[in-house]
């Protein structure tokens, strides 16, 4: 995947501790949004199945259910 530089403003209390873990300032950035994105996507989920959990209780659609929670998975898992 490409890189592509932006410009961005980090509290300098953070920039401070992601310095004093050394390394590429860009790598330590990119994998940090790598994290928060799958943890967005991984709540997204759990919220889903929760939903799913919920229809099933209250005699819901589950076929649609369970398709729209398949379809969140496979998108997490993609990325």
């Amino acid at each position: 995947m490409a890189n592509r530089s932006i410009s961005v403003s980090v509290d300098e209390a953070l920039l401070a501790e992601l310095d004093a873990e050394g390394g590429n300032r860009s790598a330590l950035v990119g994998e940090a949004l790598a994290f928060w994105l799958a943890h967005r996507r991984l709540a997204e989920l759990n919220a889903a199945y929760a939903d799913l959990a919920r229809l099933e209780g209250e005699g819901g659609d589950l076929a649609e259910a369970a398709q729209a929670a398949a379809a969140m998975a496979l998108a997490a898992i993609d990325g």
